[in-house]
């Protein structure tokens, strides 16, 4: 197996080792045959350096292994599990759970990726039930620019039944400051039916389902 490291900046940019040797805040991707297997978010504030680590687990891994080696009590790490990857129409679903100094679960959810390793869909669920909670996201991009952060252009946020709540201007290139309701969305014609007619871009019109059936 092969095992290939990548760095970007903290906004996603690709930087080379030596621009990365240079900074405190940075994000470095390991990848093993081609796979992504580890995602870890390097920052400091206040003199104080955080580590945020997700890890892409396969069925032949010990998970508490894992946990014990990226969570420790008073280190400022967190850390999130990836399993159960579905795969369809270039996206990828995992399940996830988040750890914070601590061997129990603080949250589960789960996430869709795009080919880039961007985030399309995270939602989280009750740990007792496993039900939708309020808050689930979908990201939708332009595709125009390298920094994933820059490239968003919405952001649909949905309630614990699955339906919108909010869409978010996430760069205000529309003119919105602060989310929209999806009646307010639907009354802006230049927004709703020239620049996304939600009725062409289905996978955003619900929280469900969270793996796209087809293009965004």
């Amino acid at each position: 197996m092969s095992t290939q490291i990548k760095y970007t900046d903290y906004f996603g940019v690709p930087i080379t080792d030596l621009q990365q040797s240079t900074l405190v805040n940075f994000k470095k991707f390991t990848f093993v045959s081609n796979e992504i297997k580890i995602i870890e978010t390097f920052e400091k504030i206040e003199n104080i350096s955080y580590l945020s680590v997700k890890y892409f687990i396969d069925a032949s891994e010990n998970k508490q292994d894992i946990i014990q080696k990226y969570v420790e009590v008073n280190t400022n790490s967190s850390l999130t599990i990836y399993s159960n990857k579905e795969q369809a129409n270039g996206f990828t679903l995992w399940d996830w759970e988040s750890y914070e100094d601590s061997l129990q679960i603080a949250f589960k959810g789960k996430e869709t990726f795009d080919n880039k390793l961007r985030t399309i869909f995270n939602c989280a669920f009750d740990r007792s039930t496993n039900l939708l909670l309020l808050g689930a996201r979908k990201f939708y991009y332009g595709n125009q620019v390298v920094s994933p952060g820059d490239d968003l252009l919405l952001k649909f946020t949905y309630d614990a039944h699955g339906n919108i709540d909010l869409i978010f201007d996430s760069n205000e290139n529309y003119g919105y400051i602060e989310g929209i309701s999806s009646a307010e969305f639907l009354d802006d014609d230049n927004l709703s039916q020239g620049v996304f007619p939600l009725s062409e871009h289905p996978y955003y019109r619900s929280a469900f389902p969270y793996l796209p059936e087809g293009e965004l």
